[in-house]
């Protein structure tokens, strides 16, 4: 395992409203097909997503809205992929029940706050 991801960055649309056509879009990194990474209001999330369109080197994604998001981490400062890179490495480099068990029930060691959006 390399000491950095290599992450394909991507473009996600954010619908809010179904009815009226109220959405947004930010940069994101594909962390694996069908999941992404993007950072919105400081906060550092994971969604899962579908692609929806590809035009010359940017491919669109939308956030899938019957699953929920998870909060990684807020209030993040710096270079954003660079922080995206060592919050992907970090959770690469443990297994779910670790992570589970040492980060989420004892105090977020690792720094990430486990919240359903």
């Amino acid at each position: 395992m390399s000491d950095i991801a290599v992450l394909e960055k991507i473009v996600i649309v954010h619908v809010w409203e179904e009815e009226e056509l109220d959405y947004e879009t930010s940069e994101a990194y594909l962390i694996k097909p069908g999941y992404a990474v993007y950072v919105l209001t400081d906060a550092v999330h994971l969604a899962r997503v579908e692609r929806i369109y590809q035009t010359g080197l940017q491919r669109f994604y939308v956030e899938d809205r019957s699953t929920a998001s998870i909060q990684l981490a807020s209030y993040v400062t710096g270079d954003i992929t660079v922080k995206i890179q060592e919050i992907v490495m970090k959770l690469l480099s443990k297994n779910a029940l670790d992570w589970l068990t040492c980060d989420v029930m004892h105090g977020m060691t690792g720094g990430f706050e486990f919240e359903t959006l």
